[in-house]
């Protein structure tokens, strides 16, 4: 195979030549290797002259087609373009992209002007790799191209065995089902990045994303609520299921039931955060709760751009290391509410 590039009198590299050259880092996906081209020592990408697009071609193709064209009408290979690794104008314009071209094809046999070597090969060879890093990025942009192929997939997964362990312990009492309530949250690195509970009852749900920490984004509406004062507020108060906690949720029953409008107990917490996500609940004060309970309705109200707090005044995220710990918090859709039920919280 020919890598289809001219030698000193192309005109493509020359000042006042045609357009750009093409350069071509392809990561070989059956063979993991990439092809690249040799000069005497030198170890470089792919390249070729970009052509103007014909009468038949949309001219303003954009980048991943054009690549994508090249990558078949001059190399004969099937590609799918990852991105732009680097660009340079002036005399000798050149657009470096990275690509891959995914299962079996025909490639060069190793010893001609191109040929396959592996991401080893290209490192300890390094001296003789023209820009040895893009290399590595466009192996980095490889592997991160996988996993967004296979993530779909392997959300799917997660939520069918999470419903399939639903199913396999329900019961049915009264001729009703024991389970009326659905909470899936899914975490990545420790923290949820994704929450779904759903009401069967009144056939609601209630779905928080947060897939880059701090790109979260709901169904929710908290922060656009007004606020509402203490005074006037339905607050949920959750409790664990101990003989201490019950004394607790007692004792601040009384003190809280002076101060709010309505105080409600649905010990479903997770829905009672989904409300607050809504702003159809003001508030809620939650003693020494656990994680599998509250971790998804803690995504939800920080991504409709409510608030939770810890104790001592701190935002509060849900994170995987809580399991197995009580987690006590105050969560309202507006600060100053959130800081009226934290002073209530500390005083029980």
């Amino acid at each position: 195979m020919d890598d289809g590039a001219r030698e000193a009198g192309d005109p493509s590299v020359r000042p006042g030549g045609r357009g750009p050259v093409l350069e071509l880092v392809l990561y070989a996906e059956s063979r993991a290797g990439f092809l690249v081209r040799t000069e005497g020592a030198a170890i470089l990408p792919l390249r070729s002259p970009v052509e103007r697009a014909g009468h038949g071609e949309t001219a303003g193709e954009g980048l991943g087609p054009l690549v994508v064209r090249t990558a078949k009408d001059r190399f004969g290979l099937d590609v799918d373009y990852l991105g732009l690794l680097a660009a340079e104008s002036g005399e000798r314009r050149r657009l470096t992209v990275c690509a891959v071209a995914r299962g079996p094809q025909e490639f060069p046999a190793a010893g001609g002007r191109t040929r396959l070597l592996s991401m080893a090969d290209l490192e300890a060879r390094g001296d003789e790799v023209d820009r040895a890093a893009l290399f590595a990025t466009a192996l980095s942009w490889y592997h991160a191209s996988v996993v967004a192929r296979e993530l779909p997939h392997r959300v799917r997964e997660a939520v069918d065995r999470s419903l399939l362990y639903l199913e396999n312990h329900r019961s049915i009492e009264d001729g009703r089902w024991g389970w009326n309530l659905y909470m899936i949250t899914l975490f990545r690195g420790g923290r949820p990045v994704m929450a779904l509970v759903v009401d069967p009852l009144l056939e609601r749900e209630f779905v928080a994303t947060d897939a880059a920490n701090g790109g979260a984004s709901s169904r929710g509406a908290a922060a656009a609520c007004p606020p509402v004062p203490l005074r006037r507020s339905t607050v949920s108060l959750v409790t664990n299921y101990s003989a201490a906690g019950r004394v607790w949720g007692e004792r601040m029953h009384g003190v809280l039931g002076g101060r709010c409008k309505r105080i409600l107990s649905m010990w479903a917490p997770a829905l009672d955060l989904a409300l607050i996500s809504t702003g159809q609940l003001d508030g809620m004060i939650c003693h020494e709760g656990g994680l599998l309970d509250v971790g998804g309705g803690m995504l939800l109200v920080a991504a409709a751009g409510g608030h939770v707090l810890d104790l001592s005044g701190a935002p509060l995220a849900a994170h995987r290391s809580m399991y197995g710990r009580p987690v006590s918090f105050v969560a309202a859709g507006s600060p100053e509410l959130a800081r009226e039920l934290l002073d209530v919280a500390r005083s029980a």
